[in-house]
């Protein structure tokens, strides 16, 4: 997928007339498919970028088909609200005459606090004492706390993932860091579903199991500081009838969380004639 710079390049999509934006795809580990996060990354950029004197609060985005790698997105912009301390606005993101997903975005100038308080970090082993796992982003750095990750379907654990997160700089936009962290939320959510599960993989997706995101619902509690390690605190609480449902917390490396999110999924046996790598027509 190419370097951190390209990464955040295809989140600072191009205003290309009003309500309008112009968004770059990516590969995707070779497949034909735009990833979901990716398009709410974007999409929450346009949002703020609409409303430049806001900052997201949350996102929710339902991909209703796949979007191809081939051609870049157009994100339309519907303001719903623009006052003093809100703002909110429809986005809906277009190949052509392809509607591929549709999203909420809720803005908000910042307000000191009244009260605070905020769920705690889990007591897992930090960066340093987690195994490395290679993604494809250079400038991208992932640990995985105790190695539980693997695409083997005959790999068992519970319905959750810890993971630490790290890239070499900061984007100075705010904006940008928020895309950074929206764009990590369609990582690892499917494979936390799986892992009690023996005989089901990551490995298994898009050769004999037909996997997806279907719809992303994340929030922003505090700034986020990428150029830290972040810790993804991944837990899966149900999973039946071809579907599956995530959530987690994002951490600080002191302690602090910073933004929240779910995840709904798509997990089924992959139709015999599509068996193979995913095209663009997976959803």
């Amino acid at each position: 997928m190419g370097d951190l710079a390209d990464l955040v390049a295809s989140f600072d999509v191009e205003p290309v007339g009003p309500g309008r934006f112009r968004a770059k795809t990516l590969d995707a580990a070779g497949r034909d498919v735009v990833e979901g996060a990716q398009i709410l990354a974007q999409s929450i950029v346009a949002a703020c970028k609409n409303q430049p004197d806001k900052a997201a609060k949350s996102a929710h985005m339902i991909f209703a088909r796949a979007a191809t790698v081939q051609s870049d997105l157009e994100l339309e912009l519907d303001t719903t609200h623009a006052g003093r301390s809100f703002g909110s606005a429809t986005v809906t993101a277009r190949q052509g005459e392809k509607l591929c997903g549709r999203g909420l975005v809720l803005l908000e100038r910042d307000t000191p606090d009244l009260i605070r308080h905020g769920a705690r970090m889990p007591l897992v082993p930090g960066p340093d004492a987690s195994p490395p796992f290679e993604l494809g982003v250079s400038g991208r750095e992932l640990r995985i706390v105790g190695g539980a990750y693997t695409p083997d379907p005959e790999a068992v654990g519970p319905p959750e993932l810890h993971v630490w997160l790290r890239y070499r700089e900061a984007p100075p936009e705010p904006y940008l860091r928020q895309a950074l962290v929206a764009d990590f939320t369609g990582r690892f959510s499917i494979a936390t579903a799986m892992r009690p599960h023996q005989g089901i993989g990551e490995g298994m997706a898009h050769r004999s199991l037909s996997t997806g995101v279907l719809a992303i619902t994340v929030s922003y509690h505090d700034p986020v500081p990428v150029d830290g390690w972040l810790l993804y605190a991944h837990e899966s609480t149900h999973a039946g009838r071809g579907r599956a449902y995530s959530r987690a917390q994002v951490f600080s490396e002191d302690g602090r969380l910073v933004a929240s999110f779910t995840q709904e999924s798509m997990i089924r046996p992959l139709a015999e004639a599509a068996k193979g790598m995913g095209t663009a027509s997976a959803l």
